[in-house]
C-alpha cells in the first residue's frame, strides 16, 4: 500500500496536490510510530520515507516546505540511529533513506541545508564502500547467497571463481547516485563538504566493478566544480575552492579517458571534463595537459571507429546473414555515437575556453579521426555529431578555425539535402556559422547555400515532426545570419523568413533571428514597410524571446525590435491582445 501511494504520487505529479494533506499527515503518524520501534525488519520506515519523497516531488517545494522540518526530524530521531540503520552502510533500509533524502534535498534546495550534517557522513561512507571480493577454486560454491560469482582466468592462478558481494555494491551505486542528486540540488550550499566529497568521488572514478559508479562520479565532479564556481562569483563560497577541487581530481579525471573500457563512460567523461574547463577557464590545463587529453579522447574514438569500419567491411564481403554479427555491429555503432557525442562536447568546451589557441591541437588530434564520419555513407547520428563538432570549432576557434570553412563547406552543403532531419539541422546551423566566421569562403557558393536553406524551410510544414521543425528553425536563423553578413540583400526573402517567426521549438535561434532583423533594419536592408507587413510575426517573436529568458540582452533586443514597428500598429496589437502581450507592454512602458 505504501509503495502504491508513492507510485500514484509520482505519476500524478501536480494533480496529487488535493490529496497531499491527507496522506502527509498519515505518513507523519506512521513515521512517528516507526521511529519508536527498536527494529524495522521489513524496511517499512525506509519505504514510507521513499513515498514521502515521491509526494514532495509531486507537489513541489512550496507545498512541501511546511512539513520538511517535521519529516526530517522524524527521520533523524535518536531511536532510529540507535537501531543501526544509519550506521550500517549496506543495510537496505539505509539505501531507501539515503535515496529519499537525496530526492527531498534536490527539491528543497537551500531549505534542506540544516539537515546536511546528518546526511552527508553516512552517504559518503556508503559511497566509499568497497564490496567484498573472494577468489576460490572453480568447484567451490560461494559461502553466501548475497554475492554474484563468475569463473574467469587469472594470470598465474588459472581459472578461478570470483564472488562479489552484490548487496554492498547495490548500496554503493545508490549512494553515489544520491550524492550526485544532493550536489545538484544544493548547489553552492554544499560547499562545506567539498573536501571530503572530493576524496570519495576520486575513489569512485577508478572503481572498476561498476560503470554506473564511475559515470555518476565523473558527472558529480563537474557539477560540484560548477556549483563552487558560481558560489565564488556570488561571494558565497571561498575564493579558490573550485580551483583546489579541480587540482585534486584533475589527474584522475583525465586518466579516465585512458583507463575507461566502456565507450559510453568515456563519452560521459569527455563531456564532464569539458564542463569543468568552461567553469575554470584556460588556466585549468597547460598546453601539454590539453594536448594529452585531446590525444586520449581521439584515441578512444579512433579505436571504436576502426573496429566498426572493420566489421562493416566484413559484412559487405560476407554472403550469409549473421544475426550475432548484426548485433555486434549495432553495439559498435552505439559505442561510436556515444564517443562522438562526448568528443563533440569536449571540443566545443575547449574552443569556448581556449579559443584559437586550441585549434592546432584539435586539428592534429581530433579532426583526422572525425574525418571518417564526415561522409554521406556515415550513419545519420555519426554524421550529424561530426558536423556539430566542426560547426562549434569554427564558431569559437577564431581565425585559425575559420580557415577550415573552404574544406568543410561542400560536405555540409551536401548534408543539407540529407533525408534525416538531425543531419539537416546540424548542416543548417553550420552554414550560418560559416558565413559569420568566413564570409569570403562562402561568397562563391552563397546562391546554392541559400537555395538549400530555403528548400528546408519551404518543405517543412506546420504538422511536421519536432526534429524536422528544429531543422527548419536552424535554417531560418542561418539565412538571417547570412543576410546580416551582406552576402545577399533580397527583401522578399527576408520577409518570407520573418513570416516563419516566432521559432517556438528552438528559442535560442528565435533570439538570433531577432538580432538579425534589428541589424538588417538598421543597415537599411529592411524598410519600414517590410517591418509593418510582418509586424504580427515580429511581435510574437519578441514575446517568445522575453518569456524564454528575462536577461538584459533579450529585453534590449526585444525593445529594439518593437521600436521598429510603427506606433499605431503596436498600439492596435496591444489593445486587441493585451493579456498576450502584457510583458512586451511592460518593456516599453
Amino acid at each position: 500500500a505504501i509503495q502504491s501511494v508513492g507510485s500514484v504520487a509520482s505519476l500524478a505529479g501536480p494533480e496529487f496536490k488535493p490529496f497531499f494533506e491527507t496522506f502527509i499527515q498519515a505518513f507523519k503518524g506512521m513515521l512517528q510510530h516507526l521511529a519508536a520501534q527498536p527494529t524495522d525488519p521489513d524496511n517499512v520506515r525506509g519505504k514510507a520515507m521513499e513515498c514521502v519523497s515521491f509526494m514532495a516531488e509531486a507537489v513541489g517545494r512550496a507545498m512541501f516546505k511546511p512539513y520538511l522540518h517535521d519529516v526530517m526530524t522524524l527521520l533523524l530521531t535518536p531511536g532510529a540511529q540507535q537501531s543501526g540503520q544509519q550506521q550500517q552502510g549496506a543495510d537496505l533500509s539505509s539505501t531507501y533513506l539515503l535515496q529519499s533524502c537525496a530526492r527531498i534535498a534536490k527539491i528543497m534546495q537551500e531549505d534542506f541545508k540544516p539537515f546536511l550534517p546528518h546526511i552527508v557522513a553516512p552517504l559518503l561512507a556508503a559511497a566509499n564502500e568497497i564490496p567484498e571480493v573472494t577468489i576460490t577454486d572453480v568447484d567451490e560454491q560461494p559461502a553466501s547467497d548475497l554475492g554474484t560469482s563468475m569463473v574467469m582466468p587469472i594470470k598465474g592462478l588459472g581459472r578461478r571463481r570470483i564472488t562479489v558481494r552484490t548487496d554492498t555494491l547495490q548500496t554503493k551505486v545508490a549512494a553515489v547516485n544520491a550524492l550526485h542528486s544532493i550536489i545538484e540540488g544544493m548547489g553552492m550550499h554544499f560547499a562545506p563538504y567539498v573536501a571530503q566529497t572530493a576524496e570519495v568521488l576520486q575513489n569512485c572514478l577508478t572503481f572498476q566493478m561498476n560503470a554506473d559508479v564511475r559515470d555518476t562520479a565523473v558527472t558529480a565532479v563537474s557539477e560540484l566544480i560548477s556549483n563552487c564556481s558560481e558560489g565564488q562569483k556570488e561571494g558565497a563560497v571561498a575564493a579558490g575552492t573550485a580551483e583546489s577541487l579541480w587540482k585534486h581530481v584533475r589527474g584522475s579525471m583525465v586518466n579516465v579517458l585512458e583507463s575507461e573500457k566502456d565507450a559510453v563512460s568515456a563519452g560521459i567523461a569527455m563531456t564532464s571534463i569539458g564542463e569543468c574547463m568552461e567553469c575554470l577557464g584556460p588556466s585549468c590545463l597547460s598546453e601539454q595537459e590539453l594536448t594529452h587529453a585531446m590525444n586520449l579522447a581521439a584515441k578512444c574514438v579512433h579505436e571504436s571507429t576502426t573496429a566498426m569500419l572493420k566489421l562493416k567491411n566484413e559484412h559487405r564481403q560476407g554472403d550469409d546473414e549473421d544475426e550475432d554479427a548484426d548485433d555486434e555491429l549495432d553495439e559498435l555503432m552505439d559505442e561510436v555515437e556515444a564517443l562522438l557525442d562526448g568528443i563533440s562536447d569536449l571540443v566545443t568546451s575547449t574552443a569556448k575556453t581556449f579559443k584559437e589557441a586550441c585549434v592546432p591541437i584539435v586539428q592534429a588530434s581530433v579532426l583526422p579521426v572525425i574525418g571518417n564520419h564526415l561522409s554521406p555513407t556515415s550513419s545519420p547520428a555519426h554524421l550529424s555529431l561530426a558536423i556539430c563538432l566542426v560547426d562549434d570549432l569554427i564558431q569559437y576557434g577564431g581565425q585559425p578555425a575559420a580557415q577550415l570553412v573552404p574544406s568543410v563547406l561542400p560536405i555540409v552543403l551536401e548534408a543539407l539535402k540529407n533525408s534525416e532531419s538531425e543531419v539537416r539541422r546540424a548542416a543548417a546551423y553550420g552554414l550560418g556559422v560559416f558565413a559569420e566566421q568566413n564570409k569570403e569562403a562562402v561568397r562563391p557558393q552563397v546562391q546554392y547555400v541559400l537555395q538549400g536553406l530555403m528548400a528546408v524551410i519551404r518543405t517543412t510544414g506546420a504538422a511536421a515532426l519536432q526534429d524536422e521543425i528544429l531543422a527548419k528553425d536552424n535554417a531560418v536563423s542561418a539565412a538571417f545570419k547570412i543576410g546580416c553578413t551582406g552576402l545577399f540583400a533580397d527583401s522578399e526573402i527576408f520577409k518570407e523568413l520573418m513570416r516563419t517567426l516566432p521559432l517556438v521549438h528552438d528559442l535560442e535561434e528565435n533570439d538570433e533571428s531577432i538580432k538579425c532583423i534589428v541589424k538588417l533594419a538598421q543597415a537599411g536592408a529592411l524598410s519600414p514597410a517590410d517591418i509593418e507587413a510582418t509586424a504580427s510575426h515580429c511581435l510574437d517573436a519578441a514575446k517568445e524571446s522575453v518569456e524564454y529568458s528575462s536577461s538584459d540582452d533579450n529585453k534590449n533586443q526585444a525593445r529594439s525590435l518593437l521600436s521598429l514597428i510603427p506606433a499605431g500598429v503596436l498600439q492596435s496589437a496591444f489593445a486587441q491582445n493585451g493579456e498576450k502581450y502584457a510583458q512586451l507592454q511592460k518593456l516599453i512602458s
